[in-house]
């Protein structure tokens, strides 16, 4: 009795992605609960701090509204989206120029595919200007 080779190789797959999410899951867990526990420190301290002063809470909501949490938390946001934007085109860009090395190397070794004049890569190469190109 033959075991298939690739059965037992989508068995392995199967298996390391199964734990791969039970990894991120218990991640994102210790995350949230890491957050949930500095929110549980912020306010343990406010209460502390309103036994012994209660004008302080006072001046902490005066700074807070002074603050305009709305714009920083719309700062944070549009910085965040900006960097994401810069980090997708980076992968993007690294995943074209990888593809595109293969396909330029199959391109340059069968005389019967048409080529699609990318760089190795993966740009669009820059035209020389023709007599009739606007200025």
């Amino acid at each position: 009795m033959s075991v298939d080779p690739t059965l037992e190789t989508h068995k392995i797959t199967a298996s390391v992605h199964k734990w791969s999410i039970a990894k991120d899951i218990i991640f994102l867990l210790a995350k949230l609960g890491a957050g949930l526990l500095c929110v549980n420190i912020i306010m343990h301290n406010l209460v502390l701090l309103s036994d012994k002063n209660p004008e302080a809470i006072n001046a902490i909501a005066t700074v807070i509204s002074s603050l305009k949490v709305n714009q920083i938390i719309l700062y944070f946001i549009t910085g965040s989206s900006i960097a994401y934007g810069f980090y997708e085109r980076k992968g993007k860009k690294r995943a074209i120029s990888k593809m595109a090395s293969y396909q330029y190397q199959i391109e340059r070794e069968d005389p019967f595919r048409g080529s699609s004049d990318l760089t190795p890569q993966g740009d669009t190469p820059k035209r020389k200007k023709t007599k009739g190109a606007r200025k």
